[in-house]
């Protein structure tokens, strides 16, 4: 659930990779890079489609003397083609970045809230009549998580010219 823009590389490493990632990556990883910059800047855009869709994020990214922070926010809607069918997403990510002499240190955060409504199955008939319409008008999804990751990378090596 990453805006695209925060993307830089999307590497897929093929094979089973477990020993490092864990028993459930056994046909191998996605590795999705996302952008470091040191420049500053403000981005807001918007973009709209069918069905009541939109989507909007504001993305700041300031480097204050080494630290670089970088937080998003983005509001995603669509009303989608069936009845009981809408989708709404509002999310918060956000970086900030340390680098020293001999390592570095990294805090990623996203915290998102996701609703969506499932409008059930139709039978042929009732598609045959309103492939629109809802067979369910309960049934939903709310999910609000979020994910903090603290990163620290350090070297020891110490290097001595001979």
């Amino acid at each position: 659930a990453l805006p695209l823009h925060e993307i830089e590389a999307i590497e897929i490493i093929a094979g089973s990779e477990s020993v490092q990632y864990g028993d459930q990556a056994v046909g191998g990883i996605v590795h999705i890079l996302t952008r470091q910059s040191d420049k500053e800047q403000i981005i807001l855009a918007c973009q709209t489609g069918s069905y009541h869709q939109y989507q909007c994020y504001v993305m700041l990214q300031r480097q204050l003397k080494l630290l670089n922070v970088n937080l998003t926010a983005t509001k995603s809607h669509t009303d989608n083609y069936r009845d009981h069918n809408a989708y709404q997403q509002n999310r918060l990510s956000g970086q900030v970045y340390y680098p020293y002499a001999r390592g570095s240190i990294q805090l990623d955060l996203t915290a998102a809230d996701e609703d969506m409504q499932y409008p059930g199955a139709l039978t042929a008939a009732q598609a045959r009549q309103n492939r629109q319409q809802a067979s369910n008008t309960t049934d939903f999804f709310d999910n609000k998580n979020g994910v903090f990751q603290l990163k620290h990378q350090h070297s020891h090596l110490v290097v001595i010219p001979i």
